[in-house]
């Protein structure tokens, strides 16, 4: 399995939620495309991709204040669907990642 499922429809939930303007979902949908494609070339280093996973979420949640001055937030809805599409992505490429235990590892800002 070399690409990623072509009918799974990312930040589906957060899309069909006239809350989140589409410009800014597009942003994360941006971010998990960028790490579908590291992910597509098979790494071999699972602290490189677990960095990679680190690195997209503290760029999604930097969008805060765009989502914020258009009237939106990027709440724990947002980011629990960014979590849930960054789990099937993991699972789609059987990557040997416990996704809760990356993320619990980190210091967060």
């Amino acid at each position: 399995m070399d690409s990623f499922d072509d009918q799974y429809i990312l930040l589906e939930e957060l899309y069909e939620d006239s809350f989140y303007p589409d410009f800014l979902i597009d942003k994360i949908k941006y971010l998990l495309e960028d790490f579908i494609n590291y992910v597509e070339q098979k790494p071999n280093d699972m602290t490189e991709v677990e960095d990679k996973i680190y690195e997209l979420i503290q760029n999604a949640n930097n969008l805060q204040y765009e989502f914020l001055d258009n009237d939106s937030e990027y709440d724990n809805l947002a980011r629990e669907c960014l979590i849930r599409n960054l789990e099937y992505i993991i699972q789609w490429f059987h990557l040997p990642i416990d996704l809760e235990e990356v993320l619990a590892e980190r210091e967060w800002d």
